[in-house]
C-alpha cells in the first residue's frame, strides 16, 4: 500500500525491493501528485483528519506514508542512496519520454514523405 503522492518514490522502491519482477518502472506520462499535493492548504488536509467521514481514510494514507518511510530505510543503504536511485528513476521516465516525441515527429515526417512519394508516382 503505497500513497499515491509518492508514486516515483514507491516504483523506486518496488524496484529495490522487487528487482526480478520490477526491472523497470519508468514511464511516460507526466505524475503531477507531488505539484497537486503543494496546492491543498496545510490547515484544509488538518480539518480532513479531524472529519469522522473519513477518518478511516487518513489513518489508511498516514499508514501508507509511514510504510513507504520504514521500507525505504530498509531497503535503502542512506537517504542519499533512495535519492540517487530516485534520481536515475526520473532520468529514465524522462528519457523514455524523450523518446516518445521523438518517435512521433518520426512518424509525421515519414508520414508526408509518403504522401509526397504518392503524388510523385502519380506523374510517372
Amino acid at each position: 500500500l503505497f500513497p499515491v503522492e509518492e508514486f516515483n518514490s514507491a516504483c523506486v522502491l518496488l524496484e529495490r525491493m522487487f528487482p526480478k519482477f520490477f526491472t523497470d518502472l519508468s514511464f511516460t506520462l507526466d505524475s503531477n501528485w507531488t505539484t497537486k499535493r503543494k496546492l491543498i492548504k496545510k490547515k484544509l488536509l488538518e480539518s480532513f483528519s479531524k472529519s469522522e467521514s473519513i477518518q478511516d481514510d487518513h489513518k489508511l494514507w498516514n499508514r501508507s506514508l509511514t510504510f513507504l518511510k520504514e521500507n525505504i530505510n530498509k531497503y535503502f543503504d542512506d537517504e542519499k542512496d533512495f535519492q540517487d536511485s530516485l534520481l536515475n528513476f526520473k532520468k529514465r521516465c524522462l528519457k523514455k519520454k524523450i523518446g516518445q516525441i521523438q518517435g512521433n515527429i518520426i512518424n509525421k515526417i515519414s508520414l508526408v514523405l509518403t504522401k509526397f512519394t504518392i503524388k510523385i508516382w502519380k506523374f510517372f
